[in-house]
């Protein structure tokens, strides 16, 4: 056995080490007296106990010795993002929106609203091409999906009957919550829709400047009001953006969330603002990943200090993005076919239609041929944590680092300190 090359280790505060792999995610916390023994190990003076030694082997931090670790990584990904037993969509049932939010990389787009007989081709599309997977997943997106909840209801019963029998199926969304009432959640909750994402943009004196309706009315309030009716119907996550303009206050919220008993009963995560279309400019002042890895490390310590649910680290997931995943696709409201989110609605970027399919054209062979083979990520320890990062990015020539890269010790005190990890972690 040897030591992977994944592992990143940090000296603790029990005179011993914290080992922190980025492919397994798996996190072991170890004393001095264990630490003596691994270094013991390494020396080739002992063996390792049999139990500590499971422990190494099951967090991924040993390996075999003739197991080549950046190429196997790399064939997972491959067999990820080419598996044809998986079907993913996101569906825009709308590209319009109740906001007018001034970093949406979608302004500029038309806002049309798909048509019944685009649902209907929809379902067509899965129907013909992908009756016999194993595994359907929806994610709902827009615009605001909140103003189609009926065509939801309706995409959702037809796109159910669309897959074989003993298929699954499964669906989230992404939404302002604005108009996320008990009833609606409930609506959504039929429609298999388990997981929410609802955006916030920091403490409410600076949500409300920034996220606002047409009339310019406050959001905040009902917004977090929804969140409350709803968290026990829907599983609640939300997302907290963030650029140099907001971030001060963070905690600021957080004490909101607490005061609002919310504690417990949803996820939250911080999530910087990215600079799509030019975001990054006049009063949107975007982070660098260093600098944003920062506020995030004081944001994750402070939720969880209140008892809120914060995952230090997200499990390993091979396919890298879905913009790149064989049978992933984004739809837009007048059926045409996208790979990526940040592509949705702008016509020169599809690469099909639900009525024709999919068409192998030069935008849809640039996500199939993708690889991250910059030299530099290759070479990263951080490498199986983010894949090389965003493709869309990379295809632009920029390097998008995951902030895990900047704070990874920190989030392994967090993630010792706090207990919290996923199935892969073990306790020494």
């Amino acid at each position: 056995m040897k030591e992977s090359e994944f592992n990143v280790i940090e000296e603790n505060d029990v005179n011993g080490i914290t080992i922190y792999n980025t492919q397994s995610g798996g996190v072991l916390d170890l004393d001095a007296a264990h630490t003596n023994e691994l270094n013991l190990y390494r020396k080739g003076a002992a063996a390792l106990d049999g139990d500590f030694e499971e422990a190494l082997k099951m967090g991924g931090m040993l390996v075999d010795d003739d197991v080549d670790e950046r190429r196997m990584l790399m064939l997972e990904s491959l067999s990820a993002r080419f598996a044809n037993d998986y079907l993913g969509l996101t569906i825009a049932p709308t590209l319009a929106c109740n906001f007018r939010c001034p970093y949406c990389y979608e302004k500029g787009c038309s806002h049309p609203t798909m048509s019944e007989e685009t649902m209907t081709d929809i379902a067509e599309f899965v129907r013909s091409g992908y009756s016999g997977i194993n595994d359907l997943h929806v994610d709902w997106y827009g615009g605001e999906p909140l103003l189609c909840v009926d065509m939801i209801e309706r995409l959702t019963k037809e796109l159910r009957g669309a897959i074989r029998q003993g298929a699954t199926y499964s669906a989230g969304m992404v939404t302002n919550g604005y108009l996320l009432t008990r009833e609606i959640a409930q609506k959504l909750a039929d429609c298999q829709i388990g997981s929410v994402q609802i955006t916030i943009d920091g403490s409410k004196r600076d949500h409300d400047s920034r996220r606002v309706p047409a009339d310019g009315r406050p959001t905040y309030d009902a917004i977090i009001d929804n969140i409350i009716s709803c968290a026990d119907v829907l599983q609640i996550t939300i997302r907290v953006n963030v650029d140099e303009s907001n971030s001060k206050e963070v905690d600021a919220l957080i004490d909101e969330l607490d005061a609002k008993g919310l504690r417990g009963k949803v996820a939250i995560y911080l999530a910087a603002v990215d600079n799509v279309n030019d975001t990054c400019s006049n009063d949107i002042h975007c982070f660098s990943q260093r600098g944003f890895s920062q506020v995030e490390t004081f944001f994750m310590d402070k939720a969880s200090e209140r008892g809120f649910n914060v995952i230090p680290f997200t499990p390993y997931e091979p396919g890298v993005c879905c913009a790149v995943s064989l049978n992933s696709f984004v739809i837009d409201p007048l059926g045409r076919l996208f790979k990526c989110w940040d592509e949705v609605g702008k016509g020169e970027c599809a690469v099909g239609n639900v009525r024709e399919g999919v068409k192998a054209n030069s935008n849809y062979l640039k996500w199939m041929e993708y690889l991250p083979n910059d030299p530099v990520c290759g070479e990263c320890v951080m490498f199986p944590a983010c894949m090389g990062g965003c493709p869309h990015a990379a295809m632009e020539g920029q390097r998008k680092c995951a902030s895990v890269k900047f704070n990874a010790r920190q989030r392994m005190r967090l993630a010792c300190n706090y207990q919290y990890s996923h199935e892969a972690n073990h306790d020494v």
